[in-house]
This record gives C-alpha cells, sequence and structure tokens, in this order.
C-alpha cells in the first residue's frame, strides 16, 4: 500500500501543472453571462452550461494526454526502470498511476466546476442528468477511465513501431464489425430499440474498459522495460478478452433469436388470430422482445416481428396476415398469410410491400387486406398483391384524431374518424370508401360519442359518452341511433359487447356492485343479470349464451348464462385472454379461442369450463 500511494503523489505532483490550466478555464463560465450581458435567470443557466461545457472538454483532454503518457513515454525513455529498481510490484506501479492519472482528472474537472458552484450554490445541468448528480459522476468517472485506458494503449501501440500494429488494427476491424453487425441484428428485431442499444452498449464500454486495464497490467507486468514486449503482452490480453466477448455476445444473440414461443417467461400481451387456436403472443424470451404466431393445438409457431396493430385475420377464420420485416422493426415491411385451417402449410409471402408499420385489416373472406399509416387507407388484393387503392383519410380540422376502419363489404370499406379533445373522442365521422368507384362518402358527421365499439362488419355501433351516463345503438353506416341502451348516473365500468348472434351484452357497475344487461340485436329488452363486485374484463362465449368474464383484484372468472340469468364462479387467477377491443371476437360460442386466459403470472393458459380441466400452454411460474 505505501508503494501504491508513493507511486500516486508521485504522479500527481509531477503534473500538478494541469490544476493551474483547470483553475484559468474554470473562469470562463463566470464570463460567459458578462459578455452576453443577461440577466440574473439567463446567467445563471448560461453558467451552469458552460461550466459544463468547458469542464467536459477539459477532463476529457486531459484523459487523453494524461493516458498518452501513462507508461508509454516510461517505457520509450527507460525510465520504467528507475520504477523497478525500487522495491515496488508492477501491481502497485500500475494501480498508483492510474489512480493518480484519474485522481487529476477528476481534480481538474471539480475545479472547473467550483467557481460556478460558488457563485450559484447549485449546478443545474447535473442535477438535471439522468440518474441525479451521483449517476453523473459515476457516468463521468467511468468515461474518462475508459479514454485514459483508450489513450494509453494507443500510445504503447505507436511508440513501439512493431509491425504487430497491423495485426491490432485488422483484429480491432474485425472485432469491432462483428460486435457492431450483432448489435445492429438485436436493435432491429427489437421492439424497443433504444433500450436495447443502450442497454448493449453500457456493456460493451464496461467490458472494454476491464480488458484496457487488464491489458494494460499485463503490459507492465509482463513488459517491464522491453516496450514491444509491453505491446505484445496488451495485444494479446485486449484482443483476446475483446474477442472472446464479441464471439460470446454474436452466439448469445443467436440464441435470444431463435428462442421458441416456450421460452416466453411471461407474456405481454395475447390475442386469438381465428377461433380455433392460433393466437399471436407477445413477451420477453431468452432477455429479448419477441413476438409469435402460435397454434395451442399443435404447438406449432411463427416467430414475426408485428406487433399486436399488425396482425388481422379474416372473418371466416381462414387465413390471418400480417406485417412482417428481414430488417426487423424499422422496415420496409412485407405482408404474410397463413391458411389457418391447413397450419401444416408455411406461412405465404406476397408481393405486398409497405414503407411504414401500419395497422392491418381483412376482408371477411380473407381476398383482400387494407393498411392504415399516417392518415392513409391502402387496399391491396392478397392473391396478386396488386394495389387496389391508396387515398388520404378525410380530416375535416386539425385537431388530433384517430382513425380505424373494417371491411362493409368486399368493395367498401368504413372508416371512423374521431376527433380528439383530452383523450376523448368528440365528434366522430364516419366515411365509406368504394373500391370500385374510388370514392369517399361520409355518411355522418359529427356523432358526440366519447368512446365506441362497433362490430366486425361496422353495420352497428354502440357509443359511451364521456362522463359514463349515456349509452347508446347507432347504425354503423349513417349514424342514426337506433336504441338507448342506458342514460342515466354515471356508471363506471361500462363495457359493451356484440354476441355472435347478434345480441348486445353490457357489463355496467357503480359503487353497489356490477350487473349484466343483454339486449336484442336492435338494443331492445334489457334483461339484468348480478354479478360480483370488483373490476371487470369480458370475454367471449365459451358455450352458446355463456360468456366468461374475470372480476376483482383476484381474477374470479365468472360463467353467465345469458339465457337463464344467472353467473357461477368456475375458477380463480384468470382473465379471457381478448379484452376484444372495440370490435367483435372472431371465436364462436364453444369454440377454442373463447377457452384461451392469461393468469396473474402472464401465462398462456387452456381452460374448459365445461370439465374443469386447466393446462398452462406458455410462460413459465415465477421464482417468487
Amino acid at each position: 500500500m505505501r508503494a501504491f500511494l508513493a507511486v500516486a503523489r508521485r504522479e500527481i505532483v509531477e503534473k500538478r501543472f494541469v490544476l493551474a490550466a483547470a483553475a484559468v478555464a474554470s473562469l470562463i463560465p463566470l464570463a460567459v453571462p458578462i459578455l452576453r450581458r443577461l440577466s440574473e435567470g439567463p446567467a445563471k443557466e448560461a453558467r451552469g452550461l458552460a461550466a459544463v461545457v468547458v469542464a467536459l472538454l477539459i477532463a476529457a483532454g486531459l484523459a487523453v494526454s494524461l493516458g498518452a503518457s501513462l507508461f508509454a513515454a516510461d517505457f520509450a525513455n527507460r525510465k520504467i526502470g528507475f520504477y523497478f529498481s525500487r522495491p515496488i510490484s508492477a501491481f502497485s506501479l500500475w494501480s498508483g498511476k492510474i489512480v493518480g492519472a484519474i485522481a487529476l482528472v477528476l481534480l481538474s474537472t471539480f475545479v472547473v466546476f467550483l467557481p460556478t458552484l460558488l457563485a450559484d450554490r447549485d449546478l443545474e445541468p447535473l442535477r438535471k442528468a439522468s440518474g441525479g448528480p451521483a449517476g453523473a459522476v459515476a457516468l463521468l468517472t467511468g468515461s474518462l477511465l475508459l479514454l485514459l485506458a483508450l489513450a494509453n494503449a494507443g500510445a504503447i501501440i505507436v511508440r513501439s513501431w512493431s509491425a504487430l500494429a497491423l495485426a491490432d488494427l485488422a483484429l480491432v476491424t474485425a472485432i469491432g464489425t462483428l460486435f457492431v453487425l450483432t448489435l445492429n441484428r438485436l436493435v432491429a428485431h427489437s421492439a424497443d430499440p433504444p433500450f436495447v442499444e443502450s442497454r448493449v452498449l453500457a456493456g460493451a464500454g464496461v467490458t472494454l474498459l476491464i480488458a484496457l486495464l487488464a491489458a494494460s497490467y499485463l503490459a507492465v507486468s509482463l513488459g517491464r522495460t522491453d516496450l514491444r514486449a509491453a505491446h505484445r503482452a496488451l495485444s494479446a490480453a485486449a484482443w483476446g478478452i475483446l474477442g472472446t466477448a464479441a464471439i460470446a455476445f454474436a452466439l448469445h444473440a443467436q440464441w435470444a433469436l431463435s428462442a421458441p414461443p416456450q421460452a416466453l417467461a411471461r407474456l405481454s400481451h395475447a390475442r386469438p388470430i381465428g377461433p380455433d387456436g392460433w393466437v399471436h403472443v407477445e413477451g420477453i424470451a431468452r432477455g429479448t422482445s419477441a413476438e409469435f404466431l402460435f397454434d395451442v393445438r399443435t404447438g406449432e409457431f411463427r416467430r414475426t416481428r408485428a406487433s399486436r396493430w399488425m396482425v388481422a385475420g379474416s372473418g371466416d377464420g381462414r387465413v390471418a396476415a400480417w406485417l412482417d420485416s428481414e430488417k426487423g422493426y424499422g422496415g420496409p415491411w412485407r405482408v404474410r398469410t397463413l391458411n389457418l385451417r391447413d397450419p401444416g402449410v408455411s406461412p405465404r409471402e406476397t408481393k405486398i410491400v409497405v414503407p411504414h408499420a401500419s395497422s392491418i385489416l381483412l376482408s371477411g373472406d380473407g381476398a383482400r387486406l387494407g393498411t392504415i399509416a399516417g392518415g392513409t387507407l391502402s387496399v391491396f388484393d392478397l392473391s396478386s398483391g396488386r394495389s387496389l387503392l391508396s387515398a388520404r383519410i378525410p380530416v375535416p380540422d386539425p385537431d388530433p384524431h384517430w382513425a380505424a376502419a373494417v371491411f362493409a363489404g368486399p368493395s367498401v370499406v368504413r372508416v371512423f374518424r374521431g376527433r380528439v379533445v383530452e383523450s376523448h373522442t368528440k365528434s366522430l365521422d364516419i366515411y365509406d370508401l368504394d373500391l370500385v368507384g374510388k370514392k369517399w362518402t361520409r355518411t355522418a358527421a359529427a356523432l358526440d360519442l366519447g368512446r365506441v365499439w362497433t362490430t366486425m362488419s361496422g353495420d352497428r355501433l354502440i357509443g359511451v359518452s364521456e362522463k359514463g351516463g349515456r349509452v347508446t345503438l347507432h347504425d354503423g353506416r349513417s349514424g342514426a341511433v337506433l336504441s338507448t341502451l342506458y342514460a342515466g348516473a354515471p356508471l363506471f365500468p361500462i363495457i359493451p359487447r356484440f354476441l355472435t348472434d347478434g345480441r348486445i351484452a353490457m357489463a355496467l357497475g357503480n359503487e353497489s356492485g356490477n350487473w349484466l344487461e343483454v339486449f336484442s340485436e336492435m338494443g331492445t329488452g334489457g334483461r339484468r343479470i348480478q354479478i360480483g363486485p370488483g373490476s371487470l374484463h369480458v370475454g367471449g362465449e365459451v358455450a352458446p349464451g355463456r360468456l366468461a368474464l374475470a372480476r376483482g383484484p383476484a381474477r374470479t372468472l365468472e360463467i353467465v348464462d345469458i339465457d337463464h340469468g344467472t353467473s357461477k364462479n368456475v375458477a380463480e387467477g384468470l382473465v379471457p385472454l381478448e379484452d376484444f377491443g372495440w370490435i367483435v371476437s372472431l371465436a364462436g360460442p364453444g369454440r377454442e379461442a373463447a377457452k384461451l386466459f392469461l393468469d396473474g403470472e402472464g401465462r398462456l393458459v387452456r381452460y374448459d369450463p365445461a370439465t374443469g380441466q386447466r393446462r398452462i400452454l406458455l410462460g413459465r411460474p415465477s421464482r417468487d
């Protein structure tokens, strides 16, 4: 320890002149507001920003210059022999000079900051940094140490004048290329590229720092007084560690990106695609985001890069289509299809390519596909890939809007365009696009609907007022009111569902409890069925006239017998797989899709209410 402290102190004393240079530079932030004649508020902000900029420039310059002279100069002029003639170990020499140099850099940085801190009693840019002042200091220290280690390694390689430098250049190029290609592959196939990129780059920075520090120690320990021997030791250690890390990273990426759906630890989303057992699932598999089309009956799967709005099924449950990209989430996107009635057939790659990620829709017979992106609706013939139409969706005013569409017929696309104010739809317009005449027709304008649900064909529409005091059934084309389903005191929740036989089931609730009201196709009737308290998740029909719903924090699964007006608790911890969103489910009563649920640990579960059989299909139990 005494030898280490002596070396570190000597390093600081020999190069203490850098502190004087930092002291002079520290006056620059104080002069900036004066030269710009700023008032007190802007002056403080300008001083803080100037202090950060000057400090970073000084720190980076010192890290490079001190790192370059750390060992290379001592090797070149044989001064390092002076240290080894003393009772100093290689580790004490190496660690003492490293710590002395980084201490000088950090002290110089603090000296630059000091006048501004004294003047303002604060340094706002550091306080606002991600992770706060402590995080900023840790990041700065690690970055400066990496710069110092890079400069030290570069100086040893350059000053050795060895042909080995050509091998260094070749290896750094090969390792860097492998790393960049692997990183690009991971980022391209990730649903959250910035997160993956930042995490990988942070890990790469730590690995590089460890490799350079270990290599510089071996250069001192094995090179002793021979600069070329030091260069050989440094290269062997640095490229050995970094090469191994790059290969391991590439193998890990290959392993992660080849994960099957069974590797999903927890599902973040699951939705039936057709009625007979195909589902689209999303989650984390082997540390990376992953999306799959998965057949719960056979275990067959297709890995995709399609998020939930980029997958659609035809109304007859025969065809699934999705957007996929060989280049990952950046696109362009090619449409692929799968015959759900013949799962053994491979997906078909169509000729349809769209430049941007889009929400998609399929016609009832699966013959035509539509995409919505950037306010433009495009329609294609799925078999030939021929573009039938591409048109801007009309926007009546510049306020924020949402748009959704359904095929109202083989040659008509019905678009619902809502103006959004404070997260609520204040004005809904309905348009029909004739694919033959290629003409827009506004069939309804300025409907005052807060939330909207529609059927698969868009023939009927349910609107819920902003505060939940009124629920109305509308004609899907004209917007005309067919029936008032509820009018009175505001309720929560209000969850309407179109059943597959045309009837309407609507879950309602207030502070006294929840109930289900059932109406005819035209909104008449209004039979009430009491259900238990708690938040509701309404699912599909597990059998004709029997609706699944989950309620409360325990996710108590109830089966509501709509025809007999009864409700029965059948299981705990299950939520219907699909909250069906704003359109009716594809699954008919008793079909496979209606028997799929998510449990509290994000696992895909098949549960048959008729037999009570419960089986986990995807996802793993937590380790808690």
